[in-house]
């Protein structure tokens, strides 16, 4: 995934810039020789294709105490400026994303009262991203009662991840202590974090290396042989033939045959795929495309989400997808707004309050006293 600071760290081990590293990146002007990782092209071609909040992370922290509304701006300021994956726009050129990093600006902390909160939180929730115009995060401030905030941010998953929003949060502590004290780096690109575009060049390079050639090359001329020359490759594919479930395949004298193991017979092998499918929550799936859940399956989608339905039948697939997306980024929202929340898929409430940003970063404000 596209991870904010964990891949990049792992990056900067293994990789030196050529000038010697530390220094912040060369002016900010587009550039086809800045890299994106795989995983982020397949996001971005994602968020193109589907146009919607598929791929926005609506975080939410909770502020309990005193809270310093402009040393909080000037940390987050902090963060962008190091950061530079969270000022980067993303533009299409001949078909493909080239990465612009924009220079660092203040971030101007919108407050605005309780009475806006639940329109601030749907519009985290709902919000679209136009990666080619605007950075892939905002921040809004809900100024809830004397001592209480909420911090609103959107992400775009092109930017970070669950892992990678963590280490962001524990840094925007530190960040918050040192904005307090007055103790920060004077110009934060003097002190740059590890660079994701680090990682992903590291990537392209290691794909761009003879053996991953060779490896490449080699595969790809497997499957063609046997299909041209009445060789023999092992894939493993979906649906083969019509069937449910995902199949070991051998290519052979141009034909594509199951290539089951000896003791797995057909009927066995549908009866695994079947199980499969209903323990994801799928009872069946129609000779017409309808796919039909299992009752549970609804129930849990119904308590959950709101998502009211036994069946998506095939013509009205692409807008129960969409229904459904949408429905799961507000459930998202609210479980990560309630901090004692526990969802079904495990995922539970950010309940950050300002004594553990002023504990992250070995300060104190009134509520640990």
């Amino acid at each position: 995934m596209a991870g904010l600071v964990l891949d990049a760290v792992a990056a900067g081990r293994r990789t030196e810039r050529a000038d010697g590293g530390g220094s912040a990146e060369a002016g900010f002007a587009d550039s086809a020789s800045t890299p994106m990782s795989t995983v982020q092209d397949r996001i971005w071609f994602m968020h193109e294709l589907a146009g919607s909040n598929l791929y926005t992370v609506p975080t939410f922290l909770e502020l309990d105490g005193p809270l310093d509304v402009d040393a909080l701006g000037r940390a987050l300021t902090v963060l962008l400026a190091r950061h530079s994956i969270l000022r980067t726009l993303y533009r299409a050129s001949a078909g493909l994303p080239r990465p612009v990093s924009l220079p660092p600006e203040p971030v101007v902390l919108m407050t605005v009262p309780s009475t806006e909160e639940d329109a601030v939180v749907t519009a985290a929730q709902s919000r679209v991203f136009r990666l080619a115009d605007e950075i892939p995060v905002d921040f809004r401030l809900v100024a809830r009662s004397s001592g209480q905030h909420l911090l609103v941010a959107a992400f775009h998953h092109i930017a970070v991840d669950r892992v990678s929003l963590d280490l962001l949060f524990t840094e925007l502590g530190v960040r918050y202590g040192e904005a307090l004290r007055g103790t920060g780096p004077v110009d934060p690109l003097l002190e740059p974090a590890p660079r994701y575009s680090d990682h992903a060049r590291a990537e392209r390079d290691e794909l761009a290396t003879p053996v991953m050639q060779r490896r490449l090359r080699a595969r790809a001329a497997t499957v063609g042989a046997a299909l041209a020359d009445g060789g023999a490759a092992l894939l493993a594919r979906s649906g083969p033939a019509g069937r449910v479930g995902g199949y070991p395949l051998r290519l052979a004298n141009g034909a594509i045959q199951l290539a089951l193991p000896d003791a797995v017979g057909v009927d066995e092998a549908r009866e695994i795929n079947l199980s499969g499918q209903r323990a994801d929550g799928i009872r069946e799936i129609g000779p017409d495309g309808t796919v039909r859940f299992e009752s549970w399956a609804a129930a849990v989608l119904y308590q959950e989400t709101g998502y009211d339905g036994v069946e998506m039948p095939l013509d009205r697939a692409e807008d129960c997808a969409r229904e459904l997306a949408g429905r799961f980024a507000a459930y998202r929202g609210q479980v990560e707004r309630n901090p004692g929340y526990q969802s079904v898929a495990g995922g539970r409430g950010r309940g950050t309050g300002t004594s553990e940003l002023a504990r992250a970063s070995g300060t104190r404000t009134g509520a640990d006293t």
